[in-house]
Protein backbone atom coordinates (compact mmCIF):
# COMPACT_ATOMS: atom_id res chain seq x y z
CA UNK A 1 0.00 0.00 0.00
CA UNK A 2 1.61 3.24 -1.01
CA UNK A 3 1.89 5.74 1.42
CA UNK A 4 -0.63 9.07 1.69
CA UNK A 5 0.57 12.78 1.97
CA UNK A 6 -2.19 12.96 4.40
CA UNK A 7 -1.02 9.60 6.81
CA UNK A 8 2.42 11.48 6.43
CA UNK A 9 1.68 14.58 7.76
CA UNK A 10 0.34 12.57 11.28
CA UNK A 11 4.13 11.50 11.41
CA UNK A 12 6.39 12.88 13.86
CA UNK A 13 9.86 14.27 12.05
CA UNK A 14 12.76 11.13 12.58
CA UNK A 15 13.16 7.85 11.31
CA UNK A 16 9.62 6.93 10.06
CA UNK A 17 10.21 3.37 8.06
CA UNK A 18 13.07 0.52 8.30
CA UNK A 19 13.15 -2.33 6.19
CA UNK A 20 15.45 -4.70 3.94
CA UNK A 21 15.62 -4.67 0.19
CA UNK A 22 17.78 -6.96 -2.10
CA UNK A 23 20.57 -5.68 -3.64
CA UNK A 24 19.66 -6.65 -7.13
CA UNK A 25 18.11 -4.73 -10.45
CA UNK A 26 14.68 -5.90 -8.99
CA UNK A 27 15.29 -4.24 -5.55
CA UNK A 28 17.90 -1.70 -4.89
CA UNK A 29 21.01 -1.74 -6.56
CA UNK A 30 23.64 0.10 -4.80
CA UNK A 31 26.18 -2.12 -5.00
CA UNK A 32 27.79 -4.88 -7.37
CA UNK A 33 29.03 -6.28 -4.77
CA UNK A 34 27.90 -10.18 -4.43
CA UNK A 35 28.82 -10.49 -0.76
CA UNK A 36 25.88 -7.82 0.03
CA UNK A 37 22.83 -9.57 -1.32
CA UNK A 38 20.95 -7.29 1.11
CA UNK A 39 20.36 -3.96 1.99
CA UNK A 40 19.16 -1.95 4.77
CA UNK A 41 17.09 1.11 4.33
CA UNK A 42 15.49 3.97 6.58
CA UNK A 43 13.43 6.28 5.94
CA UNK A 44 13.79 9.55 7.47
CA UNK A 45 11.29 12.50 7.58
CA UNK A 46 12.40 16.05 8.57
CA UNK A 47 10.43 19.53 8.33
CA UNK A 48 11.40 19.91 5.10
CA UNK A 49 11.16 16.62 2.84
CA UNK A 50 11.98 13.49 3.92
CA UNK A 51 14.49 10.85 2.23
CA UNK A 52 15.93 6.96 1.95
CA UNK A 53 18.98 6.00 2.82
CA UNK A 54 20.98 2.65 2.01
CA UNK A 55 23.63 0.87 4.12
CA UNK A 56 24.52 -2.89 4.97
CA UNK A 57 22.85 -5.36 7.28
CA UNK A 58 25.78 -4.84 9.61
CA UNK A 59 24.96 -1.17 10.35
CA UNK A 60 22.15 0.25 12.70
CA UNK A 61 19.63 2.12 11.54
CA UNK A 62 20.96 5.23 13.15
CA UNK A 63 24.35 4.74 11.26
CA UNK A 64 22.47 4.42 8.22
CA UNK A 65 20.09 7.69 9.13
CA UNK A 66 23.11 9.47 9.66
CA UNK A 67 25.77 8.23 7.30
CA UNK A 68 24.14 5.41 4.59
CA UNK A 69 24.09 6.65 0.95
CA UNK A 70 21.07 8.56 0.02
CA UNK A 71 19.53 7.45 -3.09
CA UNK A 72 18.32 9.95 -5.93
CA UNK A 73 17.12 6.74 -8.22
CA UNK A 74 12.94 7.21 -8.09
CA UNK A 75 12.56 3.79 -8.59
CA UNK A 76 14.68 2.18 -5.32
CA UNK A 77 12.77 5.32 -3.18
CA UNK A 78 9.35 3.60 -4.26
CA UNK A 79 10.58 0.34 -3.88
CA UNK A 80 11.74 0.90 -0.42
CA UNK A 81 8.78 3.35 0.99
CA UNK A 82 5.68 2.85 -1.99
CA UNK A 83 4.04 6.30 -1.69
CA UNK A 84 1.68 8.78 -3.99
CA UNK A 85 3.08 11.15 -6.33
CA UNK A 86 1.61 14.10 -3.74
CA UNK A 87 4.02 12.75 -0.87
CA UNK A 88 7.38 11.98 -3.62
CA UNK A 89 7.33 15.54 -4.59
CA UNK A 90 8.29 16.28 -0.78
CA UNK A 91 11.67 13.92 -1.52
CA UNK A 92 14.65 15.80 -0.80
CA UNK A 93 17.17 14.32 -3.58
CA UNK A 94 19.83 16.82 -3.23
Amino acid sequence: MRKTLEEYDKLPSGIIATGIISNSPTGCFMTRDGNIPFLCYVVVKDPFGWCVFFGRQDQNVNEIAIAGDKSTEETHIRRAFPCTDELYKLYMDV
